[in-house]
């Protein structure tokens, strides 16, 4: 344990805990495993964002026709380019460059949990953007959750490893950015529930 990250629990859980107790609800998933997610995915900075290069090149290849679909692991289905062009250049949008920020938006990951914009798409939810709450995308990392461990029939109370995993690979047992990332996150949850306990 290091003071940092008891720091870190501690300010998210005075930030968050509402929040995150409200997109938990009636689910399994712990509200220590949504902090959890929260410290290493943003460090709780709500206002996180984050630009993947090579998505975009790969989303751009899919509507240009030279890629058949954008497929990463997990995902629930490949995504084409008639639905991709759904977002990117909805009725009554046909400027070059929106139609190019709303290409990289779907390339951003935002928010608390940093959820990838195509997830978007691939769940038939509304374009992502600055505009969105807070709330709404912990209740979206509710739902994202539920799908991993429906796809991967993962336990959302218990297998927290591999959800972990999933979260940051797309597979159960992906190689994660951070090789401490699951190590971080088991280690993180623990904290939150101790500091929950007031131990």
């Amino acid at each position: 344990m290091t003071d940092t990250d008891l720091v870190l629990m501690q300010k998210i859980k005075h930030a968050w805990e509402p929040d995150i107790l409200e997109a938990v609800g009636e689910t399994p998933i712990p509200a220590e495993f949504v902090a959890a997610l929260i410290a290493n995915e943003s460090g709780g900075h709500v206002d996180a964002v984050r630009f993947e290069r090579n998505v975009f090149a790969e989303l751009g290849e899919v509507l240009l026709g030279w890629r058949k679909a954008y497929a990463p692991a997990g995902i629930q289905h490949p995504l084409g380019r008639v639905e991709l062009l759904d977002y990117i250049e909805p009725a009554g949008v046909s400027d070059f460059a929106d139609c190019l920020d709303r290409l990289a938006e779907l390339a951003t990951s935002r928010g608390l949990t940093q959820i990838m914009g195509w997830h978007a798409v691939e769940m038939s939810r509304i374009m992502p953007g600055p505009q969105l709450t807070p709330t709404f995308y912990l209740h979206f990392t509710g739902e994202l959750l539920t799908y991993f461990a429906n796809h991967y029939t993962l336990d959302l109370g218990k297998d927290f490893e591999p959800l972990l995993r999933t979260w940051n690979s797309g597979k159960p047992d992906g190689a994660t950015f951070d090789p401490h990332y699951v190590a971080n996150g088991l280690r993180r949850m623990d904290l939150y529930r101790s500091i929950q306990s007031g131990h």
